[in-house]
């Protein structure tokens, strides 16, 4: 019917589309989020710190237990639990390699072994995986994590010290801008009032001078 617009369903091939370059583009994408951020709802510590615990989760190979991470990590300090789900955005298809291969060759640094990986049968199976779970975890998983902890840990430091600084700056700089638009309101309000009154006193003048006549 016309005027009525049906929402299309996508299908998983296009939410991995999204998740891998949003329809809208990545500079209106990270324009977003900045704008997000910056209207969020919360203190300024707790968006700081709930966004850079997500960025922290994102430096570890959990993966698809990020966003649970992220709030169990940032609500007992205070962190926003929405802003931690989008800070795991910093994970994501185009930063997770360069995240992967950093934290394994440093995991295997900090843990004095060879950075180039074991030979394994390069496989998607998730049943070989869990077979063979203990291989993939001494070899993968704990480099990984031991690497990703202090690369998150940094990432999420300066994270927070960036976001919460801009979110202080912006809303006190609102709040000035907020007054000024008060003062200003206030003083066309007290205008308009004395004006109406010269205008009533004016025509009650008028209105005396012709009662006379």
């Amino acid at each position: 019917m016309r005027g009525r617009h049906r929402k299309k369903r996508r299908d998983w091939f296009h939410h991995i589309q999204e998740f891998i370059w949003p329809s809208i583009g990545g500079r209106a994408f990270l324009r977003f989020m900045e704008i997000k951020l910056k209207r969020a709802r919360g203190t300024a510590h707790g968006i700081a710190l709930g966004f850079a615990m997500g960025a922290f989760v994102s430096f570890t190979p959990f993966m698809g237990f990020h966003s649970l991470i992220a709030v169990a990590l940032s609500v007992p300090f205070g962190g926003s639990a929405i802003m931690a789900i989008l800070g795991t955005a910093v994970g994501n298809p185009w930063t997770f390699p360069a995240i992967w291969l950093a934290s394994y060759n440093l995991g295997n640094f900090l843990l004095g072994r060879h950075a180039s990986a074991p030979e394994f049968l390069v496989t998607f199976d998730i049943n070989e995986i869990w077979a063979d779970f203990a291989f993939y975890a001494d070899n993968f998983i704990w480099p990984m994590t031991v690497g990703g902890v202090p690369m998150g840990a940094l990432a999420a430091t300066l994270i927070y010290i960036v976001l919460y600084n801009n979110l202080n700056r912006y809303r006190k700089s609102r709040q000035k801008f907020l007054r000024d638009r008060r003062s200003k309101l206030y003083a066309v309000k007290e205008t308009a009032s004395a004006v109406k009154e010269k205008a009533s006193a004016l025509k009650e003048k008028i209105a005396e001078k012709v009662t006379k006549d």
